[in-house]
């Protein structure tokens, strides 16, 4: 096959595990026996793909060795058009929300039924969009289920910060990288504190933590 071949169905998987490639391609077979997959292990190496295979699908981890939480999300999105589904363990009311705020067009958990990433895929190659019944419910209400923390009542911003602070950076380092004060940092952590119902600075970065890793 020519890589960029016209009229050629092409999906690229994103994730750094290969038997869950393997059971990925295996489910994609299924869809449609003649669609090319492309795999890929890193971020970096999925953007050096795009341009050679021009696929029409990403189906993408939230956690890669080079990129973490809804990270990969909004870089994919933010350089090309083409439908990203996440595949993820993460709990879907809870970070499902916010991939597709930052532009993913399905969100599917890892523990689902194979169905479920199948007829995702499907309705994505077909120009649609796809998520579970109680997704969409939590996408139309805006209310998270009891599991859930509240991560998804932050703002942009706010996001942004709890997701470093789980990455370790402090206050000053988080203030250089956003080109703001510390104190409007400081600001943002103390609401994000406040929507997330934690007290303390050390219980905060912890739960950013998990975020992070899922």
């Amino acid at each position: 096959m020519t890589i960029g071949e016209e009229n050629l169905t092409t999906v690229i998987i994103l994730d750094d595990h290969p038997l869950l490639r393997k059971g990925v391609s295996t489910v994609i077979d299924c869809v449609d026996p003649d669609i090319e997959v492309v795999q890929s292990g890193t971020l970096k190496e999925c953007i050096e793909l795009l341009e050679l295979y021009k696929p029409n699908l990403i189906i993408a981890d939230l956690n890669l060795p080079d990129s973490e939480g809804i990270d990969s999300v909004k870089t994919l999105t933010s350089i090309t058009d083409i439908p990203v589904l996440v595949y993820s363990l993460k709990p879907e009311t809870l970070v499902g929300p916010a991939c597709f705020k930052h532009g993913a067009k399905a969100y599917v958990m890892k523990e689902a039924s194979a169905t479920n990433l199948e007829t995702a895929i499907a309705t994505l190659l077909d120009g649609g969009t796809w998520c579970s019944p109680e997704l969409a419910a939590a996408l139309v209400s805006g209310v998270q289920d009891q599991g859930s923390s509240g991560v998804e009542k932050l703002s942009e911003r706010e996001l942004e910060v709890f997701e470093d602070l789980g990455r370790g950076q402090s206050i000053k380092e988080i203030a250089f990288r956003l080109e703001l004060s510390p104190k409007t940092i400081e600001s943002h952590r103390d609401r994000i504190k406040t929507k997330l119902n934690i007290n303390n600075s050390n219980d905060l970065i912890i739960k950013a933590r998990d975020w992070l890793t899922g």
